[in-house]
C-alpha cells in the first residue's frame, strides 16, 4: 500500500519499479529505448520516496501547490536520472561482467552504433546536461514561489528540497566521475553488442 502525505503524493513508487525491473531482468528483456529505460528506473532508483523521506526527517513539506508545478517535478525527475545514470555508470563493469544488460551505457550501446568508450561519454555528457537543466531551474525557482505568492515558510520549504535534491545529485555525480569507469578505457570498447 502507497504512503502518502496530505497532499496525496505517494511516497512509495519504488516497489512497482524494482519490480517492473526485477521481472524483465528475469525474462532477459532489454528496454527497446533509452527514454523506456529511464521512466522505468525513475521509479525504481527510489529518489521520489526517498525525498519524501528527507521532508519527513527534516520536519518540513514542501506545499501540494509548489510541489505539483512543472517546475518542481522537472528538478524531481531530473534528480533521478541523473542518480540512476550515475548508478549505472559506476555499476557499468559489475553489470557487464554479470550479463546484465539493464544499464543506460549498455543499452544505448546496443541501439546507438558508438563504441562502448564513445556510449560512456555521451551518457555522462547526459548527466551534465541533467546537472546545467537542473541549476537553471533551481534559480527560477524564487520565481515561481513568488508568482505562486507563498509565503516564507513555504518558500523556505522549496528551498530545502531543492536544496537536499541537488546535495545528493552533487554527491552521487562526483563520485561516478571519480569512479574508474570513467576515468579508463574499457578491453571492450571496440566490441559491439550481439
Amino acid at each position: 500500500m502507497a504512503l502518502a502525505g496530505p497532499d496525496g503524493r505517494r511516497v512509495d513508487p519504488l516497489s512497482v519499479g524494482e519490480s517492473r525491473g526485477s521481472h524483465d531482468r528475469r525474462r532477459g528483456a532489454v528496454p527497446r529505448s533509452l527514454e523506456q529505460y529511464l521512466r522505468m528506473r525513475r521509479t525504481s532508483i527510489g529518489v521520489s520516496p526517498s525525498l519524501g523521506m528527507v521532508e519527513r526527517a527534516s520536519r518540513f513539506e514542501i506545499c501540494a501547490r509548489a510541489y505539483h508545478q512543472s517546475a518542481i517535478q522537472r528538478l524531481e525527475t531530473l534528480t533521478c536520472e541523473i542518480i540512476a545514470l550515475c548508478n549505472d555508470i559506476a555499476s557499468l563493469e559489475k553489470e557487464e561482467a554479470q550479463g546484465d544488460t539493464y544499464n543506460a551505457v549498455l543499452i544505448l550501446y546496443r541501439f546507438n552504433g558508438l563504441t562502448r568508450d564513445q556510449t560512456l561519454d555521451h551518457v555522462i555528457a547526459m548527466v551534465g546536461d541533467r546537472a546545467e537543466e537542473f541549476h537553471a531551474l533551481r534559480l527560477q525557482t524564487p520565481r515561481l514561489c513568488e508568482a505562486l505568492e507563498l509565503p516564507p515558510p513555504e518558500r523556505i520549504a522549496v528551498s530545502r528540497w531543492i536544496d537536499g535534491a541537488r546535495t545528493w545529485t552533487a554527491a552521487t555525480s562526483t563520485g561516478s566521475a571519480r569512479h574508474p569507469a570513467t576515468a579508463r578505457p574499457s578491453r571492450s570498447s571496440a566490441q559491439r553488442p550481439p
